[in-house]
């Protein structure tokens, strides 16, 4: 890609989706300015620690479909930040777990999920420029620049492109009531994800390490410690289905919590001890009930663009493509038009 003069390029959001778009500029000479609201890169490739246990509460695995992506796994697995994860998964219907057949390779980073966005920013030709903590409350127009500002009214720069690498429902509240991405975004629904986080002193004798559920409160439970790199102490992460997760979005962790494990031994038919940690985490923002939208958007004529695994099937390999696809669109608009289109990924 030849650019006919240095673009100043700002990516708003610092989880796989915008991690990945932020190496893409790069890899074309560029140097963007990551801004992230949380602590740390990793948006839903997110880790909670409490000692002696670790959970990924957000993403669990991810797959491998596309070439391209493949080519970057195969890159990372060499360096350690990735590996695959041979647990025993299982799907649960009526009432009792099948072996699930013919399962495509699930992988994992390592020792965490969050430790590959955080791979991937140490690895940058100028990682200062990634800053954390740092919410961009509004953005103005300003010639033919961006001016971003913080919360606190705080100017942070002036860019002539945004990528905005955030959930649809986040991104819509900095994007200019006239722009033509307001519609797409009013047209996706992203559900909510409660999602528990289980540590024991003992081992649980389950013959499984993960299991889809076909019914109740449950859609996935993991055995977190069964995964590369984690810390043995027994951990396991318990996802609720997204309909149940909304009639109880206001409800306190702890109540959460308490309800998921209950779900739990109900799941497996069994008194389980009392844990020696537990708690919840809402993830708003969680999951994209159409998983088959395949579009990158770009609002050429205010240079945004959308980013993000609701835009590209849901998973993480949809968000860390959907990253590079638009900082593609973002940087070449002029010769690619308004949006750009992938062959749909393979259902999970």
């Amino acid at each position: 890609m030849s650019l006919h003069h240095s673009i100043s390029v700002a990516v708003i959001g610092g989880g796989l989706a915008g991690i990945a778009a932020a190496e893409r500029l790069h890899e074309v000479g560029l140097d963007p300015f990551v801004f992230d609201r949380g602590v740390r890169a990793g948006g839903r490739c997110a880790t909670r620690r409490a000692t002696p246990f670790s959970f990924d509460h957000g993403a669990q695995y991810f797959t491998v479909r596309d070439r391209v992506f493949r080519a970057f796994v195969e890159r990372w697995q060499p360096r350690g930040w990735v590996a695959p994860w041979n647990g025993t998964i299982v799907r649960w219907q009526d009432g009792r777990a099948l072996t699930e057949e013919h399962a495509p390779k699930r992988w994992v980073a390592v020792p965490s999920m969050r430790a590959l966005p955080e791979h991937l920013v140490r690895a940058w030709p100028n990682p200062d420029r990634y800053r954390s903590g740092c919410t961009v409350a509004r953005m103005q127009r300003v010639g033919i620049a961006w001016r971003l500002f913080d919360e606190a009214g705080r100017e942070l720069g002036d860019f002539e492109r945004v990528l905005i690498a955030m959930p649809p429902q986040q991104a819509l509240r900095l994007l200019p009531v006239s722009s033509p991405l307001v519609g797409l975004i009013e047209t996706l629904d992203m559900r909510p994800c409660w999602a528990g986080m289980f540590g024991w002193d003992q081992p649980l004798p389950l013959p499984f390490d993960g299991a889809f559920v076909d019914a109740g409160p449950l859609r996935w439970v993991a055995r977190n410690s069964s995964k590369p790199g984690r810390p043995e102490p027994e951990a396991w992460v318990l996802h609720a289905e997204p309909e149940w997760s909304a009639q109880r979005l206001h409800r306190s962790p702890t109540e959460i919590a308490h309800d998921l494990r209950i779900a739990f031994e109900e799941l497996l038919g069994t008194s389980l001890p009392e844990p020696a940690f537990q708690d919840a985490h809402r993830w708003s923002l969680s999951i994209p009930r159409d998983t088959q939208t395949q579009r990158i958007w770009m609002d050429r004529a205010s240079g945004i663009a959308l980013a993000g695994d609701a835009y590209l099937g849901g998973r993480v390999e949809g968000a860390f493509l959907s990253g590079r696809l638009a900082a593609e669109v973002l940087v070449g608009a002029a010769d690619r038009g308004a949006s750009a289109r992938r062959p749909p990924l393979p259902p999970e």
